[in-house]
């Protein structure tokens, strides 16, 4: 039996779900959700992950290489390396910056999926607004923790919301009023068109953004390393509104 908050369907003879209660990304083979919350890291394992990186040469290189990433912004946003798992954490924070989860992120091309804490989703508070809730009326939601960091890094009111290409109601109070733009993955323009008319039910007007490329998976990651600004891409987003 399927329990829990999932979009599901069969494939191949499975059940594959994608879990919107833990904030997985993609589809997976459908899980029992963990019934307790896994633990939080210390602050001093934090501090560690990021010193990993900012006390790198080579570490900095490969977040600039992989995502245009500078080591002031991983600095800013507490970007780190995680030894052990040999990834990227990017510490989740809420509204009054409490710890309440940890994305981890592989090296980009490395075809292993990302995770997070298991049991900490959105009905427990651990699912909230990345970086976290932009200043002012215009926003631009990305489909991803690292595009939302390359838009903030550019100067841009960039956001995710930790589940993909998915928007939770618990969102929802966020929205209201607010004009945004859904600037997801070429190739995500179905999922965008959804989240789209679900901010509209929120209150607030959206319309979807198309990036200029017919790769799939172009992210804006990609367009800002490809040496376009943030206004070429402040332009996309303005004349996607008309």
């Amino acid at each position: 039996m399927i329990r829990g908050k999932y979009t599901a369907q069969c494939q191949g003879g499975q059940i594959v779900a994608y879990d919107t209660t833990t904030g997985a990304s993609g589809n997976r083979i459908w899980r029992e959700p963990a019934k307790e919350p896994g633990p939080l890291p210390t602050a001093a394992w934090l501090r560690g992950c990021v010193s990993a990186v900012q006390g790198s040469r080579a570490r900095r290189r490969a977040l600039q290489r992989e995502r245009g990433l500078t080591a002031a912004t991983a600095h800013r946003f507490e970007v780190g390396w995680d030894e052990r798992r040999d990834v990227w954490c990017l510490p989740v924070r809420d509204d009054a910056g409490q710890l309440v989860n940890v994305s981890y992120r592989p090296p980009r091309g490395s075809g292993r999926r990302p995770s997070r804490i298991r049991g900490r989703g959105a009905d427990r508070g651990g699912l909230p607004l990345y970086p976290d809730v932009p200043q002012g009326d215009v926003w631009v939601l990305c489909a991803g923790e690292w595009d939302a960091l390359a838009a903030r890094q550019a100067g841009l009111p960039a956001v995710t919301g930790l589940c993909g290409c998915l928007w939770l109601a618990a969102w929802n109070s966020y929205a209201l009023g607010k004009r945004i733009g859904v600037l997801y993955d070429v190739g995500e323009e179905e999922a965008a068109a959804v989240t789209t008319e679900r901010l509209k039910l929120a209150g607030a007007e959206a319309w979807p953004v198309g990036l200029p490329s017919d790769k799939a998976g172009y992210d804006v990651c990609d367009f800002f390393l490809e040496g376009h600004t943030a206004k070429e891409l402040l332009a996309l987003v303005r004349r996607a509104r008309i």
